[in-house]
């Protein structure tokens, strides 16, 4: 076998490993037009999150989202504050009160993500996406990677602020100190 027959034979293992593929999953996807999580494929690639709604009726509402306009993916509890919290920016699209809305997104088998992101009129924009649990790691992963992110399941704990410096909410055990007298001292 000659040098050329072994790069011939090898070539397509060395290219298929450094050519980006994208991941995908089966999910629901929120179709803002109805107020509903409909049936979709949700692709994940470096350069691009694509949703796109299994039925025809639906592929007006098919999405793509650059991952360089991704500013926030959120999961679990903390997107599910995010949909439902008055003045989000889904909260504000969807008509529904935010118990309505809160019961739209939350299923037990289901994992929620909410994807925040900058849209081409430079507004800040949001959708969601339901998948199924067992499906969480991977789809996080994927996403982390794409975007460069790590996805956010508790929201940002509130900064404190005295005098310019910023207190950590750190718990400090109890300690008790001594009891030590200190001599006066004039100054």
């Amino acid at each position: 076998m000659t040098k050329y027959t072994v790069l011939i034979l090898i070539a397509p293992f060395l290219l298929g490993s450094t050519i980006a593929r994208a991941e995908t999953y089966e999910g629901k996807c929120l179709n803002f037009r109805l107020e509903e999580f409909k049936d979709c494929t949700i692709s994940i690639d470096p350069s691009t999150i694509d949703l796109e709604f299994k039925r025809e009726q639906y592929q007006t509402e098919n999405l793509s989202i650059r991952t360089g306009q991704v500013v926030e993916i959120a999961a679990g509890e903390y997107a599910q504050q995010l949909f439902t919290t008055e003045g989000s920016i889904i909260g504000r699209i969807l008509i529904g009160n935010a118990v309505s809305i809160g019961q739209l997104l939350y299923n037990r088998n289901d994992q929620q993500f909410v994807v925040q992101y900058i849209n081409n009129q430079r507004e800040r924009q949001a959708t969601a996406i339901l998948i199924d649990r067992d499906e969480t790691e991977a789809m996080s992963n994927d996403l982390s990677d794409s975007t460069g992110m790590s996805i956010v399941y508790q929201p940002p704990e509130e900064e404190t602020l005295v005098d310019g410096e910023e207190l950590l909410d750190i718990d400090l055990p109890d300690i008790d100190l001594p009891n030590i007298n200190l001599p006066d001292i004039d100054l």
